[in-house]
């Protein structure tokens, strides 16, 4: 079965194992509260950027609660524009929100929203290769709309008791979803109104899914469980349990197929899970710290082209070579610390560059090894095809533990190594106290001496911002 490149919320765009693997993408999450939700409960999209599958992921600013009403999906359409299925707490009258992506601004648009036409506490939004949209009323049914020219016009509905996911194949009049209640994925033929189950035996409460290639992967809420389902002829044939993770609510893969997330619900978390080539099982490999309810997940593989970052780093009362030491610069924006580089080399004059996709005003801020971390001077405004200089900022000497402040603890760590010196065949090696003597060397003269001891005094009690 030939899948659409329309397949609904979880992947975006055609996915096939056998695709070049592609580098930077992004996944965006919906917070979304467990059942019946107050207005205080509703809250907006996160997003995180990856430059590769297992690669650390890094926070960007997604879509604001204000701009969405209680969000269950997120799902992008042929020409790019983005649809968010809004619950409304899951009462009532609801709306799907309309978003465009600006590549130059690495930002979310609202363009409009679609009401009426019995849409209400939506769930999933996805769209058949014919372009008609379908929105899943989780105690209703579908609401249908096509688009002649682009505006969303209402083309009826399909009644349903309970309904949570949906997607399409090739088939526009073959929809598959899950109604959140069972473990049955459902097959329904748009054109004759007709239904046929498929048991995912073992499963429990199945909301969302995903497409890996030609196999659908969903998530089962009751059972704490991922399952793989096989296709033959453009039905389903055959499951598998494939993972075990806390109230699996949400599936979604890297572009490359080779990673795989899977969202807890109620665990405010997503399971990260790598695929071994060899046994072709998926191990989890960590998690992703939410903060809140997750709902349904999204990949996006347009990712804004990579800036130029460059400034100096005045490593102060430090006589060493300052190509010797790495710094970490970490981009702060509205107040939240979003993301950290490490390990940034500096050359023989303090100078760095590196290349970062990040959009928007940012603080940056630099810390060294055994520096305070500090804000570069100013803020800085990262925009498409722009590189960006200046990025200049003076560090505090003293900070041997690395927890940002000169304190007792660093003079303890000074004295336990005080007149050792780089000779010694145990200068680099980390003793019982988590450090080693070359830490202590805050002046960088190879010797741990009365030099230091007065770089931690002068510095004494100051902390990093």
């Amino acid at each position: 079965m030939q899948k659409s490149n329309l397949v609904g919320l979880a992947v975006l765009g055609t996915l096939a194992l056998s695709a070049v693997a592609q580098a930077d993408y992004q996944l965006l999450v919906t917070q979304t509260f467990a059942g019946f939700a107050s207005q205080s409960q509703w809250n907006g999209i996160k997003r995180y950027y990856f430059t590769s599958s297992g690669a650390p992921a890094a926070e960007r600013i997604g879509i604001d609660k204000s701009l969405v009403a209680d969000p269950a999906s997120i799902t992008e359409n042929s020409l790019g524009e983005f649809f968010v299925g809004n619950r409304s707490g899951n009462t009532g009258n609801s709306l799907v929100s309309r978003f465009t992506y600006n590549l130059s601004t690495d930002t979310f648009i609202p363009n409009g929203s679609i009401t009426g036409n019995g849409l209400s506490a939506c769930h999933a939004v996805a769209f058949n290769s014919s372009g008609e949209m379908f929105v899943a009323d989780a105690f209703s049914g579908f609401s249908r709309f096509t688009f002649p020219g682009g505006v969303p016009t209402p083309n009826g509905t399909i009644s349903k008791s309970s309904t949570r996911w949906c997607t399409f194949g090739s088939d526009p009049n073959k929809m598959f979803y899950a109604a959140g209640t069972d473990g049955l994925l459902r097959i329904h033929n748009i054109a004759a109104n007709t239904e046929t189950n498929f048991n995912i035996a073992g499963s429990g409460g199945v909301h969302w899914g995903a497409w890996l290639g030609n196999d659908i992967y969903i998530a089962s809420a009751s059972t704490s469980e991922v399952y793989k389902i096989t296709f033959s002829g453009g039905m389903p044939v055959s499951s598998v349990k494939v993972a075990n993770y806390p109230v699996a609510i949400s599936v979604a893969f890297s572009p490359d197929g080779k990673e795989m997330y899977v969202g807890s619900h109620t665990g405010n978390k997503i399971g990260r899970f790598m695929l071994d080539s060899g046994s072709g099982t998926w191990v989890h490999t960590g998690d992703i710290n939410f903060g809140w309810n997750v709902g349904s997940m999204a990949v996006v593989s347009r990712v804004p082209t990579a800036i130029t970052i460059s400034g100096n780093v005045d490593l102060q009362d430090y006589f060493g070579d300052p190509a010797s030491q790495k710094v970490d610069i970490t981009f702060k924006q509205n107040g939240i610390e979003m993301e950290t580089v490490k390990g940034v080399s500096l050359d023989t004059s303090g100078n760095f560059s590196f290349q970062t996709t990040r959009r928007g005003t940012h603080q940056v801020l630099v810390k060294g090894s055994h520096w305070l971390r500090s804000a570069a001077t100013g803020t800085f405004n990262f925009v498409e095809a722009t590189n960006v200089g200046g990025v200049n900022a003076s560090l505090i000497n003293g900070d041997i533990d690395g927890d940002n402040t000169v304190t007792i603890f660093d003079y303890v760590v000074l004295s336990n190594y005080f007149d050792r010196n780089e000779s010694q065949s145990d200068w680099h090696t980390v003793g019982t106290n988590g450090w080693a003597p070359a830490d202590a060397d805050l002046d960088g003269d190879g010797s741990v001496t009365i030099f230091d001891y007065l770089v931690l005094s002068n510095n004494f009690d100051v902390n990093g911002d």
